[in-house]
């Protein structure tokens, strides 16, 4: 697999390794804000947790969790690019409106395979040689991308997902218990399509190894082996 050195901390929590405090483009991080901010993450556990609890949530339910989504997107923007956002707490009830329909709409059957469903994920020590890389999800054997733009950009995905499958390989290879990505999956949400790439096409290439040499090659001379505390990310 061309396993390469590195800690075996794969799909590690994130949070510790973000700054407390700091000033950004948007405005200021200090103390008061950091509480808030706190709190709101705590407020969307919880909404998070009565969601997957209930039998047969609400609709009720589906508001908070659109409202929740909204508060942690803006803050998202601060670990980041450390954007502070003056809005973070507040949300467009339209923007929730389209949350609810494309919860509602998505085809979760099709989405969702045999095995753990972690959301979010990050790969350990491999995203943070190319400055801090997440998914959206990995479920079972499948790495999946959520995409709601309305304008695609075919190779832009397509670049995206062979990062992810390279950064997956590394990560097992520091952790056997991560998953062996078999399956590249995009859903378009606003088209309410699901498309699957098999890894082995990536994977069986006779170059795939080399492409990977020149994947870690570039990501070390960007970051320098640091563990991606710079802002600007490799583009995958």
């Amino acid at each position: 697999m061309g396993c390469r050195g590195g800690r075996n901390n794969a799909g590690a929590d994130r949070g510790g390794r973000q700054e407390a405090y700091a000033d950004g483009p948007g405005g200021t991080m200090d103390a008061p804000t950091a509480r808030r901010w706190i709190d709101l993450v705590g407020n969307a556990r919880e909404a998070v947790g009565t969601f997957t609890n209930a039998a047969a949530p609400s609709h009720g339910n589906l508001i908070d969790l659109a409202r929740h989504a909204l508060y942690l997107a803006r803050i998202d923007l601060f670990f980041r690019a450390k954007y502070v956002d003056e809005k973070v707490g507040t949300a467009d009830p339209s923007d929730m409106d389209d949350c609810i329909r494309l919860l509602e709409a998505g085809p979760w059957d099709e989405l969702i395979s045999g095995g753990p469903v972690l959301l979010n994920p990050t790969f350990g020590e491999p995203s943070r040689r190319v400055g801090g890389a997440d998914a959206d999800m990995i479920c079972g054997n499948r790495v999946i991308d959520f995409k709601v733009m309305k304008q695609v950009a075919p190779r832009e995905i397509l670049r995206q997902l062979v990062g992810h499958l390279i950064l997956a390989r590394e990560a097992r290879c520091a952790a056997p218990s991560f998953p062996e990505i078999t399956e590249l999956v995009t859903y378009y949400a606003r088209r309410r399509h699901v498309d699957v790439i098999q890894a082995s096409r990536f994977t069986d290439h006779p170059r795939f190894e080399e492409a990977c040499g020149w994947f870690w090659a570039r990501a070390d001379r960007l970051f320098g082996g640091t563990t991606g505390s710079r802002v600007d990310r490799l583009e995958l």
